[in-house]
């Protein structure tokens, strides 16, 4: 299976050295096939359930998805009209475009396109609020420029990759229960992001 991570980037080493410390404990072979910022793309040997149990236990990564196609902006409709996407969803569906870093997009109408195109393809229905499956369009490898006042900006994404979500991590919890939100705050106490984090790396 091909997957995507979508990787934090609140630290350079860390979400790669946990992702891969925790499919070395899963017994999970993989093959790292390109990497971009906050971005990982791999080829493991495991199926669903085993993706979705690596997935919901890593703290310095977003989400996990099973990749479908790659594409660029200039072929993105005429990639997705080709999938056979009622092979690939059949239950209630939405669309949601995720950027790494801040290129231009028109988020709300690709995601309405791309969700008419699905919709006729597979015949299901689409639900923002409750929908059984999401399907991402996550672009990334970016061209960056840097201005005279070395301001880095993006001026377009080189890659989309159409995926289905798999694990959509809630980091609410997190935050919650950071040392200073607990009814007796120790000045020693770790983050639990960062305990769970060692965790997965002893």
């Amino acid at each position: 299976m091909e997957i995507t991570i979508i990787l934090s980037q609140e630290n350079e080493t860390l979400p790669k050295a946990e992702l891969i410390a925790r499919m070395e404990t899963l017994d999970i072979e993989y093959d790292i096939l390109e990497e971009y910022p906050g971005v990982i793309i791999l080829e493991v040997n495991a199926d669903n359930a085993m993706v979705e149990e690596l997935g919901s236990h890593l703290a310095y990564s977003h989400e996990v998805l099973e990749n479908i196609k790659h594409t660029t902006i200039e072929e993105v409709i005429n990639d997705v009209k080709s999938i056979s996407w009622d092979e690939i969803i059949d239950d209630s569906f939405k669309v949601r475009v995720r950027r790494i870093g801040n290129g231009p997009i028109a988020r709300n109408e690709l995601e309405r396109n791309i969700g008419g195109i699905i919709k006729q393809s597979s015949n299901m229905p689409v639900s923002l609020d409750n929908a059984a499956y999401t399907i991402k369009l996550i672009f990334t490898n970016p061209t960056e420029h840097i201005n005279e006042h070395k301001e880095v900006s993006i001026s377009k994404y080189n890659k989309i990759i159409i995926a289905k979500s798999i694990v959509q991590q809630d980091k609410k919890h997190f935050f919650d229960n950071k040392p200073h939100k607990r009814p007796y705050f120790h000045p020693g106490s770790m983050s639990p992001k960062l305990a769970l984090c060692m965790v997965n790396l002893a």
